[in-house]
């Protein structure tokens, strides 16, 4: 029925897995408020994750979004991070000359603190925001303000808006998740490191975001075919003489 009603397999096993959890903690209860806890299973997802931000149309959201949102932007495109996990990033835990901001447990998902780099065009707008912090709101601990010093709790709207002006009116901020950790992976970055920066728990979280493209296919054909080129163009091996047996 929820199928019909235009909801989405995902988010039929969201609400299918309040149920279950419901009945487990029936099941705890003492005495037992369920006595029996039901099968029920989930449909399935397609849940590989598709949309990347390119490098040439990073410029254009970074050029059509608020002022106040840019850095958030920008370090949600670098470091690959969770939306909620930016915005409450505290301003002291950013370390500039350590080039490094300290993540605080409390603010990830997991619950583990982190520490990760600051590169790129990070720098440059994490000095201009903690200035621009410490002008309207000087009392205020997180990084990510409003111009009425008001903390950025939430801004949908305003990035709809950007990313149709910039001609992507699909790209979703989630986007910029898997694009870091492409970004990260094409560089040379060890997955493990990149899984840190970007807070994936597992590898198969990782590789979920199908980060391979047209381009990564292609380069593959490339260093196959050179490798095997150089394989061919070896002298073939001599097998050896067999020795009569007297």
């Amino acid at each position: 029925m929820r199928r019909v009603a235009g909801a989405a397999p995902g988010t039929v096993n969201r609400e299918l897995a309040s149920l279950r959890r419901a009945y487990n903690l029936g099941s705890l209860e003492d005495p037992p408020l369920v006595y029996r806890v039901p099968r029920i299973l989930s449909l399935k997802e397609d849940n590989v994750r598709d949309g990347f931000l390119e490098g040439s149309q990073y410029r254009q959201i970074l050029e059509a979004l608020p002022d106040p949102l840019k850095p958030v932007f920008v370090l949600g495109y670098h470091l690959g991070m969770r939306k909620g996990e930016l915005l409450k990033l505290h301003r002291d835990w950013v370390d500039l000359p350590e080039g490094v901001i300290h993540v605080k447990g409390r603010t990830t998902k997991n619950k583990r603190p982190k520490t990760v780099p600051i590169y790129g065009d990070m720098k440059a707008w994490l000095e201009m925001q903690l200035a621009q912090c410490a002008a309207v709101a000087p009392k205020e601990k997180r990084l990510f303000v409003w111009e009425d010093g008001s903390p950025v709790k939430d801004f949908r709207g305003s990035w709809e808006v950007a990313c149709k002006a910039a001609g992507l009116p699909e790209l979703l901020f989630h986007d910029l998740r898997r694009t870091a950790v492409r970004n990260m992976i094409r560089a040379g970055v060890p997955a493990k490191v990149a899984m840190e920066i970007s807070g994936h728990r597992t590898p198969a979280m990782l590789w979920r975001y199908d980060i391979t493209d047209t381009r990564d296919v292609v380069e593959a054909g490339k260093r196959t075919g050179e490798y095997l080129a150089d394989v061919h163009a070896r002298p073939a091996a001599q097998s050896p003489k067999r020795r009569s047996v007297q």
